[in-house]
């Protein structure tokens, strides 16, 4: 998992989870904080975390209807997987998580 901290609390403002499957999920700001480049610095260290530990950035699952998160992380190099409503890996190292058992829709 993922978070960010505010320096006066113990509690995250930012975060992203990991799924048993391997796919990440659940990216939440804490209103009051968005809008301020936490989710793209969290969408960041995961796919970083993710490369060190596996060789590639994690797929993800977005709701149909969120199009922040999927313009987010179409803007940090996801592509929607042909096929899916909702899956989204990176373009870039497809070929290195191929190999991921991905849930159906």
């Amino acid at each position: 998992h993922v978070a960010i901290f505010h320096e006066d609390s113990e509690f995250p403002i930012a975060w992203m989870l990991f799924y048993k499957d391997g796919t990440a999920g659940s990216l939440h700001i804490v209103e009051g904080h968005r809008r301020r480049g936490f989710a793209r610095l969290i969408v960041r260290k995961m796919f970083h975390i993710f490369k060190t530990t596996h060789g590639s950035g994690p797929p993800v699952y977005i709701d149909i209807s969120n199009a922040p998160s999927q313009n987010l992380f179409i803007s940090e190099g996801w592509v929607k997987c042909e096929g899916s409503q909702r899956l989204y890996i990176p373009s870039k190292n497809f070929q290195k998580i191929q190999n991921f058992n991905f849930l159906t829709d």
